[in-house]
């Protein structure tokens, strides 16, 4: 999974993606099999932390920092909804909030709502600062994301707050 997680932040848009997608497959298939307590360790360590270094990598394209190989390379056809970095990356984060979603929700139904709570929290936290974001595919991508967290069963569940206080608060 680590390897996945240096491959989710490569220059290169094709093999960010094809990354978020393998990481996200591969906790839905196998994340039965590792137990709870990593399955957890997955979500919080490596998963969440992924979407939240491609937010930072596409805020910065935005504000100008060229992070990326290049935007095509010589011969090479781009549709002009993807032919910039900035693009590329945001594309990228609408893949991982996308995959985040998919494997929380997975991860609600096999943990319960002790271990459930805290990452939900702490996406949550995270799709409130992606909202803000100029784009409308990143700001799409987290407020379904949002819509799904609240379906989940375990998140109507009563939860201590004192679970809570532990979860960083990404605006400080």
């Amino acid at each position: 999974f680590t390897h996945l997680r240096v491959l989710a932040l490569d220059l290169r848009p094709e093999v960010r993606n094809c990354a978020v997608k393998s990481l996200t497959s591969a906790l839905l298939s196998h994340g039965r099999k590792i137990g709870k307590p990593c399955y957890q360790r997955c979500l919080r360590d490596i998963l969440i932390e992924v979407m939240i270094e491609l937010q930072n990598a596409s805020i910065h394209a935005r504000n100008g920092g060229q992070r990326s190989a290049s935007a095509k390379a010589p011969g090479m056809l781009v549709h002009h909804s993807r032919d910039t970095p900035e693009k590329q990356w945001n594309e990228t984060v609408v893949l991982a909030v996308e995959g985040v979603r998919r494997v929380l929700s997975h991860f609600s139904d096999e943990a319960g709502v002790q271990p459930f709570a805290p990452l939900a929290y702490r996406v949550l936290l995270e799709m409130k600062a992606t909202l803000g974001s100029l784009n409308s595919d990143l700001a799409g991508a987290a407020l379904r994301a949002l819509v799904d967290l609240m379906r989940i069963p375990a998140s109507s569940q009563l939860v201590a707050a004192s679970v809570l206080d532990e979860v960083p608060d990404p605006s400080g």
